[in-house]
């Protein structure tokens, strides 16, 4: 299911006014497309908020299926696009769909992950249908926002799982290192490639220990336009601040002219709550403005490394999953790694390197790769 963060997508400033109409007050702009969760749900004005904007629930769909604003709850993922043409659209934007297979007080599963949600309904049972919002946790896990029943089981259709790609084979890879998907009798939308470290959108159902997919979506924010914002978790950050990533999906850059609200450019560390505006900028997007919520101090920084010495024992697969020695430890690249200074996966052999990055399900998998600062000064010489 696409997501409606398109360049395309046009803006609807809204306004208001008082009552005799004699002093119009204008709000501030909202923008053309907001991802993020909601915040609260009037069922007297048809509205909902979402990273506080009010909008006007025009439409409300998930997948190809139209609900009712009494459908949506607090806390609930969603995507907003506004347009002078159909209004303002509010797709579901769950991190699972599926059956409860299991549950222990807080504890439940879903499409073979197991879960835990604090808040999770005592008329939530075995067999039951729902929804799941999440953000990324620290492990590469989920941390669970809302679990939402739905009775009318037709209206969701199939299972549904998101998270980052990794072991991938040819016919199979493991989904947020929990679960196997098979998808080899999927259908990948655009004829993309799949590679490892993507976050991914799974259709299908479970059979058996496997999820098998039917229909698999790239989801990345390469697609958004110039007015949007991003409420997600910081999932990573480069040494220097110049980059950082967001819900395991993709990096923003950050320069001079970004803009910090609540908080400094200091407070961009893994596990930190905000909302990200941003432009497309080459085949990277700058992030203009970035606002600081709540920090998840679950133990991020436990999962990041930094490395530096001279790169051995290159190895690919036929996969294409490429990884090398340094330090006596093996690093691993995926789809999200960034290659600086020059350098490529194919000129990497013998160079003195500096490497970012996180630990994924134990393995050092890089998110930047650069020269040593040593030896960049000594080529500049």
């Amino acid at each position: 299911m696409k997501k409606l963060f398109l360049a395309t997508v046009i803006s609807a400033s809204l306004m208001a006014c008082n009552s005799d109409d004699s002093s119009p007050v204008i709000t501030e702009p909202t923008p053309q497309g907001v991802e993020g969760t909601i915040e609260l749900v009037d069922l007297n004005t048809n509205q909902i908020t979402v990273n506080g904007h009010r909008y006007s629930a025009d439409s409300i769909v998930y997948s190809q299926t139209a609900l009712s604003l009494n459908q949506l709850q607090k806390d609930m993922t969603v995507t907003i696009a506004t347009t002078d043409k159909d209004g303002t659209q509010v797709r579901l934007n769950p991190t699972i769909v599926g059956e409860i297979t299991a549950r222990n007080g807080d504890s439940f599963t879903i499409n073979g992950v197991d879960l835990s949600f604090a808040d999770l309904s005592d008329d939530i049972e075995v067999g039951d249908w729902v929804m799941v919002s999440s953000l990324p946790a620290a492990d590469g896990g989920y941390s669970v926002l809302s679990v939402v029943e739905f009775d009318d089981v037709d209206l969701i259709g199939q299972a549904e799982i998101e998270g980052p790609v990794s072991s991938l084979t040819n016919i199979e890879f493991l989904l947020a290192n929990t679960i196997t998907v098979d998808y080899s009798n999927a259908t990948i939308d655009d004829n993309e490639t799949l590679a490892n470290g993507q976050w991914v959108e799974v259709t299908g159902k479970m059979i058996g220990n496997k999820f098998s997919a039917t229909e698999i979506e790239i989801e990345d924010y390469d697609d958004f336009g110039d007015d949007n914002e991003i409420e997600g978790v910081i999932t990573w950050v480069a040494n220097d601040l110049s980059r950082f990533e967001l819900n395991s999906r993709g990096s923003f850059l950050i320069n001079s002219q970004t803009e910090f609200d609540d908080g400094s450019r200091n407070n961009l560390v893994a596990g930190q709550i905000v909302e990200v505006s941003s432009v497309k900028e080459g085949d990277n997007r700058l992030a203009t403005e970035v606002e600081f919520d709540e920090l998840d101090n679950d133990g991020w920084d436990k999962f990041e490394f930094e490395l530096d010495g001279t790169v051995s024992n290159i190895q690919h697969d036929n996969t294409d999953i490429f990884s090398f020695t340094i330090n006596a430890k093996t690093v691993y690249t995926d789809a999200k790694t960034v290659y600086e200074d020059g350098l490529t996966k194919d000129n990497l052999d013998g160079e003195n390197i500096e490497v970012e990055g996180t630990i994924i399900d134990g393995k050092y998998v890089a998110r930047e790769i650069e020269l040593n600062d040593d030896q960049d000064n000594d080529n500049n010489i």
